[in-house]
């Protein structure tokens, strides 16, 4: 028997703490007792046999899910357009006042259709979604008339629900909507604002007492992080907390946080945090228990059951993809996907063909990172693929543990 490449071991004064990122099993066991628990370590997966590929066990789970179709996740643009223009926008360069025509619309409906015997599931997406409010009444609808089952959600700047978007909500099958904060008033209306310049802070949230008071629909408040409002955090989620206690009570309202990434180099990316920064904040500011992550299946942009549909019916395989046609891998117009190019963005830059990720104790949990990074990096940019948790997995794991004891695990 050998250890396996994907323990990770913390010493903890007399004991040892060993987690499994391929089985997800983490022990806590005596130093000096090894040896009586070598029956569990074997059938927990930290003891393998010696001639056991424990990377080509990984890859096989990677790409069968890679390949799984059971499932059609379908994020749909509308419209391309946005009424913010909010610096940070990773879709700045591709926002083109682009609406979704009938032709389009009814494309997509017969491709679904064509799918219904699958778990489908729609996000509504944009630019802003809510602009092209009915052309997404339109198409639920007609999908309701043929018999498609599906559940949808949608991700909105929050801007623009009126009485009458609120009143039609509840027909069109949406779980969840999820809203942005960046901050509190000031902080926010710095940088997420209407073309005139206005703030959207008080808009947003006078949208969302609405939406919370006439519907059922879970909403999650994301609030975005950076050094601009770090030190406010606190205070808004406490206020936030207090003016929706009801709703979060019965888990109609969730609030999360985020931190902003740079992905565009956009003025102000300065001000971004890096992953260990964010993670210093979770943990000594905010206490959270940062979770270890489940088994990694593969991202979005690899998936076979993963599409991304614009406004003019070009379909793509990314959401920061969206509204750059040299990123397209077909048009649903004539239901036309280029095998070659979901070939390429499916298997180019794996991450079983990195040394270096190969023989990494986190892979499992990992995946290899962003897909979109990987690239990058492989065309010589300077790019860190590793998460945060890499650095920081031996403080979760101890936390982690503790945990599962005070829990009578």
């Amino acid at each position: 028997m050998k250890h396996s490449k994907f323990n990770t071991v913390v010493e903890k004064i007399d004991n040892l703490l060993i987690y499994n990122s391929l089985s997800g099993a983490l022990l806590k066991i005596p130093k000096n007792k090894i040896k009586e628990y070598e029956n569990i370590l074997c059938k927990e997966g930290f003891l393998v046999e010696d001639d056991k590929d424990e990377l080509l066990t990984y890859k096989y789970i990677y790409y069968k899910k890679l390949f799984e179709n059971s499932g059609l996740h379908l994020t749909i643009a509308p419209t391309t357009d946005c009424n913010l223009c909010c610096p940070y926008c990773f879709e700045e360069g591709n926002k083109h006042k682009e609406y979704m025509d009938q032709e389009v619309s009814d494309s997509i409906i017969k491709y679904i259709i064509s799918k219904k015997d699958k778990n489908i599931h729609i996000t509504w997406f944009g630019g802003e979604p809510l602009l092209c409010f009915n052309r997404i009444v339109d198409l639920s609808n007609n999908l309701a008339d043929n018999n498609v089952h599906f559940r949808a959600s949608m991700i909105t700047n929050g801007t623009l629900f009126s009485d009458n978007i609120i009143d039609k909500l509840p027909s069109l099958n949406l779980s969840s909507i999820q809203i942005t904060l960046d901050g509190e008033r000031l902080e926010h209306n710095q940088k997420r604002f209407f073309k005139n310049k206005m703030g959207t802070f008080d808009v947003i949230l006078s949208n969302v007492t609405k939406l919370l008071e006439n519907t059922s629909i879970h909403v999650v408040l994301k609030i975005n992080i950076d050094k601009d409002n770090i030190n406010s955090y606190l205070e808004l989620v406490g206020s936030l907390t207090t003016k929706y206690d009801k709703y979060i009570t019965t888990n109609q309202l969730t609030i999360l946080n985020n931190s902003v990434k740079n992905r565009t180099d956009f003025k102000g990316c300065t001000k971004c945090l890096s992953e260990d920064e964010y993670f210093e904040f979770r943990t000594k500011v905010l206490h959270e228990n940062i979770p270890i992550p489940h088994l990694h299946l593969s991202c979005p942009l690899r998936h076979s059951g993963n599409l991304m549909i614009g406004p003019d019916g070009n379909i793509y395989k990314c959401l920061e993809h969206i509204g750059d046609k040299s990123q397209s891998i077909g048009n649903i117009k004539n239901y036309s996907i280029s095998i070659s190019k979901m070939a390429k963005l499916a298997l180019s830059n794996d991450p079983f063909d990195d040394i270096e990720c190969s023989n990494c104790a986190i892979l499992p949990i990992c995946g290899g990172g962003c897909p979109i990074d990987r690239a990058s990096k492989a065309s010589g940019k300077s790019i860190s693929l590793c998460p945060f948790i890499k650095a920081n997995l031996s403080t979760i794991i101890g936390k982690a543990c503790n945990n599962q004891e005070n829990n009578g695990i």
